[in-house]
């Protein structure tokens, strides 16, 4: 394992706030009622919310959405749990670091028009703003325009868009596909909405840390970096400071057919990946 890069640190101090700011913010937010209620502790508490106790607030929301079908996911992605997610990970300095390095990836490409997928509120946008002075930046995934961090109010480079408007040069999708319900699809999206060359940055964990990645694509998680290049894709590279920020580039367009032949061939190798996944995990042990 790699650590991140010196000169990330003077640039996300930035963006990283304090508990007490927070703690303003869920106060002045259209939520504040909703979390007084649901979490009275969260606005008189000292300590900043740790990331496993907003794990367990995560699963608690899952619990109560009562999700049996994929169409109740929306729900539950609508919970302001979500707007407090995109909060705390302003607080810890590792969240900072992950999505501050793949806008300084994509810096690399210097793209022209770009889209955060399933970006939340804004955090990724606002690097973007910042080390991306040439590029008009989509941000999808934001519920209401209240909801939207005041920090991109007057960013006249920052979109807000509910529906993508192609092609782009640069698509970031961090920590996304763990949540889909069919993660080869949102590729095979992904592809079609980039132009030729462009370049998709992504991270993801299909771990079970919280009840929201999907226990059926859990056995992607050695092995999914691997099947996104037959969805017409190469990989060029890719940074390990903990999580994997991976690159890949679009080579080829990703029609149905090769989405179908590429399921086939994973029902194929289910058990053969079953067996890459635990040579990984006692390899990652003994590092």
């Amino acid at each position: 394992m790699i650590g991140f890069s010196p000169d990330l640190n003077p640039l996300a101090q930035r963006y990283i706030k304090n508990w007490k700011t927070v703690q303003d913010e869920i106060r002045q937010s259209e939520y504040s009622e909703f979390f007084r209620q649901w979490s009275p502790n969260l606005l008189i508490r000292d300590m900043p919310l740790t990331i496993p106790e907003l794990w367990q607030m995560m699963d608690q929301a899952w619990d109560e959405t009562n999700i049996e079908k994929y169409e109740d996911l929306m729900i539950f992605y609508a919970h302001p749990i979500w707007w407090l997610n995109s909060k705390i990970e302003q607080t810890d300095e590792i969240s900072v670091k992950h999505r501050l390095l793949a806008v300084k990836l994509a810096s690399k490409f210097n793209p022209k028009k770009v889209m955060d997928r399933g970006g939340g509120y804004g955090l990724l946008a606002r690097m973007a703003h910042e080390l991306l002075p040439n590029a008009e930046i989509h941000l999808e995934d934001v519920i209401s325009r209240e909801a939207i961090s005041k920090e991109l109010w007057g960013l006249s480079r920052i979109h807000a868009v509910h529906t993508p408007q192609p092609p782009y040069d640069l698509i970031w999708s961090i920590e996304v596909f763990e949540h889909l319900p069919d993660p080869f699809v949102e590729a095979r999206y992904i592809n079609n909405l980039l132009k030729d060359d462009g370049i998709l940055i992504t991270s993801y964990s299909f771990y079970p840390m919280i009840k929201c990645h999907l226990p059926h694509n859990l056995y992607l998680h050695s092995v999914f970096h691997y099947i996104i290049p037959f969805l017409g894709f190469k990989l060029v590279g890719y940074e390990r400071p903990g999580i994997t920020v991976w690159i890949f580039q679009k080579v080829k367009s990703c029609s149905r057919m090769r989405l179908i032949s590429v399921r086939t061939m994973l029902w194929l190798l289910r058990p053969f990946i079953g067996i890459t996944n635990i040579i990984n995990a006692r390899f990652r042990h003994r590092r």
